[in-house]
């Protein structure tokens, strides 16, 4: 779940499919190595219908055909994801470098890194159940529910109020500037990201906005 747009440019996703690809694949294998010894050992067709042992061995391997399929599918589909985000990616930056506009490219990138509240890591669904309850920690509060996306250039970082707390002074695309603030690994990412682009998934507060998601588009 983090760093997932690192994570799909870089193939670990990928990585991660191509394991359990192979796993599904050495179980098959091994599975099929048994029932032919077994079938060795019962060279009498009529006497393999019988046998009990065999007939879950067959079973089996049809549980272990359909694994090898969905994993099978699960890579293909990681592949597909991963070079289109690359082509996404690649064509967000040039459409900011020419100053087109650019909210469908993020939306589209937002939806295969799956950016949304549902899949949000614990302590960022903790923080946001803490937010339209009670002030943050930082001093703002949450107006609405809706979560939006934008791509800002950080310009300075700074220490919040509280601890841990990091508020990014921040550039949209039209050229407005924003506070922006965020905790743990989210902040750690404002602070290594000034003079860089980012994709912030966040909620306006009352002093600024509240990132609940930060992915660096640069480096």
């Amino acid at each position: 779940m983090m760093l997932k747009l690192a994570e799909k440019l870089t193939g670990k996703g990928i990585e991660d499919c191509v394991l359990q690809y192979h796993i599904a694949r050495g179980n098959k294998n091994d599975l099929l190595s048994k029932i032919k010894v077994r079938e060795a050992a019962i060279s009498h067709p009529s006497y393999r219908e019988q046998d009990k042992v065999l007939q879950d061995m067959y079973k089996e391997m049809s549980e272990a055909r359909a694994a090898v399929a969905i994993a099978e599918a699960a890579l293909e589909k990681a592949k597909a994801e991963q070079t289109g985000l690359i082509s996404l990616v690649g064509l967000l930056s040039a459409s900011i470098q020419s100053g087109k506009e650019t909210s469908e490219i993020e939306a589209a990138i937002a939806k295969i890194i799956d950016l949304d509240p549902g899949s949000l890591p614990k302590e960022k669904e903790e923080a946001q159940e803490g937010t339209k309850s009670q002030p943050s920690s930082h001093g703002t509060e949450t107006q609405g529910d809706e979560m939006e996306s934008k791509v800002f250039k950080v310009l300075e970082t700074r220490p919040g109020k509280s601890e841990g707390t990091v508020r990014a002074y921040c550039e949209a695309r039209d050229g407005s500037k924003h506070a922006v603030f965020a905790k743990n690994g989210n902040g750690k990412k404002l602070l290594e990201s000034i003079d860089k682009l980012v994709f912030v998934k966040y909620r306006p507060g009352n002093k600024g906005l509240i990132a609940f998601a930060v992915e660096i588009l640069n480096s």
